[in-house]
């Protein structure tokens, strides 16, 4: 569903699958930044400048989907989604 709603909202993301072993550095650098082990999904932006913030989880994405003109703000200036 949370694809179905980056897709539809036309926000570019990239998908790190955290069983994945050739994705385990990326992870852990998410990890790192959110302060969340192991709940999934976790969303971050990353910036024209390079940084990446922690978003939020599913329930703040699809909550955010509902009202549908925020969405369009919050993610316009996001270069990248993951």
């Amino acid at each position: 569903r949370a694809l179905t709603i980056l897709n539809g909202q036309k926000v570019p993301f990239t998908v790190v699958d955290g069983m994945d072993p050739e994705q385990l550095k990326k992870r852990d650098e998410l990890f790192a930044i959110s302060k969340i082990r192991g709940n999934y999904p976790q969303f971050f932006f990353v910036q024209e400048n390079g940084s990446t913030t922690y978003f939020g989880n599913f329930e703040k994405l699809d909550n955010l989907n509902e009202v549908s003109e925020s969405f369009n703000e919050i993610f316009a200036s996001v270069v990248e989604t993951f």
